[in-house]
């Protein structure tokens, strides 16, 4: 790698075509990226000793960051990535933004961007990653293979399609506030410290499949017009999901139509609460739970209006407890149960009784 200068740095950068790349070049200085007639940024291999930031400016073709080092801050703030092509469906990667394969000693902040396709991280490690007012008008939110040694904060964001954290160590809290997405997923990562989802509104739900998530884990209020997926997950703390919480004094109600609980481990209890502050159970459409070996700890769901409760498989090590519901039907499909299942101070949603089937 060679050190470029401030003035060779403008220079190229003014000077480039569509492409301003900058290759195996190491930055002694505060690189500051606020005007350009370019339409993407690319940097490999390149090593930033001081802070970089891209603000104020339209990118038609994205940024990509690939084996780069920043010994400071990278931030991207107020900026619009159109990717305008000619035929705007074709891009042989459909990102908008990449950090691939990059060490951040310090924080990524990413601040009111506004994008068309995804903003993926890949095979990186950072020190603090901030979001906050992402907009993706066809895109996702993607990390892979990455480890965050601090914070991570999502907040005020709109995506049309997923936020997903994939094979993903967060060694320190994770805050999700206030997002718009299609769904959030979690597939086999390691959470070493607390996870926070509050509020906003998701098209579809929340699927955490595999990993192991150290402290607590909370989710409160989210509006999601799908499903809550647990499977395959072990969990070394508690785990709440509230349907209710107060925030300023105002009531946020909201919850999953559906959820389906499968081969986790709850080793402190995973607590699901249609009501902590009102009066009426939460209406739910379904719960399956599927009970095996694998399945261990304590299940608690309170506070409900059930129109559907499947329990299936084998108990062996899970103490399911509903209490203080309201069921449409239940039913025990080919069950063998060999610890707790308890159904208590709980009634028929309509006159009568509740219907119970046992299929074998």
């Amino acid at each position: 790698m060679e050190k470029i200068t401030v003035q060779e740095f403008s220079t190229r950068l003014q000077s480039a075509g569509d492409t301003a790349a900058f290759n195996d070049f190491i930055f002694t200085f505060d690189v500051s990226v606020n005007k350009s007639k370019c339409k993407r940024l690319t940097f490999e291999n390149c090593e930033f000793s001081k802070g970089f930031e891209v603000k104020d400016i339209g990118l038609e073709l994205g940024i990509t960051f690939t084996e780069c080092t920043f010994n400071a801050n990278l931030i991207i703030q107020k900026v619009e990535i159109s990717d305008n092509f000619i035929e705007p469906r074709i891009d042989y990667r459909s990102i908008s933004l990449l950090v691939e394969k990059c060490k951040i000693l310090k924080s990524l902040a990413i601040n009111t961007v506004r994008i068309l396709r995804d903003f993926t991280i890949i095979e990186s490690t950072i020190y603090e990653l901030i979001i906050s007012g992402l907009v993706s008008k066809e895109g996702s939110f993607n990390i892979k293979n990455s480890t965050i040694e601090y914070y991570v904060t999502l907040e005020q964001c709109v995506l049309a399609n997923s936020i997903r954290f994939i094979t993903v160590n967060c060694k320190d809290s994770l805050r999700f506030t206030n997002n718009n997405a299609s769904s959030y997923l979690f597939e086999n990562n390691t959470f070493d410290s607390n996870s926070w989802i509050w509020y906003g509104k998701l098209k579809e739900g929340i699927a955490i499949s595999g990993g192991t998530y150290k402290k607590y884990f909370n989710v409160e209020s989210v509006d999601a017009q799908g499903s809550l997926s647990i499977s395959e997950a072990k969990f070394e703390s508690n785990v709440s999901i509230a349907y209710e919480c107060k925030n300023g004094g105002k009531l946020y109600r909201h919850g999953f139509s559906k959820i389906y609980l499968s081969n986790c481990e709850f080793n402190y209890g995973l607590f699901i609460d249609g009501k902590r502050f009102s009066d009426d159970n939460y209406p739910v459409e379904k719960i399956d739970i599927h009970l095996s070996q694998l399945m261990k700890g304590e299940i608690n769901i309170d506070g409900f209006d059930i129109s559907e409760l499947n329990i299936n498989g084998t108990n062996y090590n899970c103490n399911v407890v509903l209490n203080n519901n309201r069921f449409n039907s239940i039913s025990f499909n080919r069950l063998t149960n060999l610890s707790t299942i308890n159904i208590m101070n709980s009634k028929a949603n309509a006159q009568g009784n509740i219907p119970i089937n046992f299929v074998q």
